[in-house]
């Protein structure tokens, strides 16, 4: 799956691919999702959960908390409108360095 979104830092707005794939089963870690996006995480980032379920949910909310936690490196993300952090309202208060993600 792809999402187009726009990322704006210090005043430049640029477009950025994110792209997600999955779940797919992952035989050390039960399941698992795998994302990336331009401009702010261009490296495949894997995200783990027991069943296809968990591991979606993980993923979702490992993008949310990512998104969030750049807002702090000056970084804003939208997706339709300004404020809505790329369409991913997960992960609010969630460290992105989460041990069970």
């Amino acid at each position: 799956m792809q999402r187009t979104l726009f990322i704006t830092k210090d005043g430049i707005e640029k477009e950025a691919v994110l792209t997600m794939e999955g779940p797919r089963p992952d035989p050390y870690a039960g399941w698992a999702c795998d994302w990336k996006c331009d401009i702010i995480h261009p490296q495949v980032k894997t995200v783990h959960g027991s069943d296809k379920m968990s591991a979606l949910y993980f993923c979702l909310n490992f993008i949310g908390a990512f998104i969030h936690n750049m807002e702090a490196f000056g970084y804003k993300t939208r997706y339709e409108m300004d404020g809505d952090c790329g369409g991913f309202d997960f992960g609010k208060g969630v460290p992105a360095n989460s041990s069970n993600l």
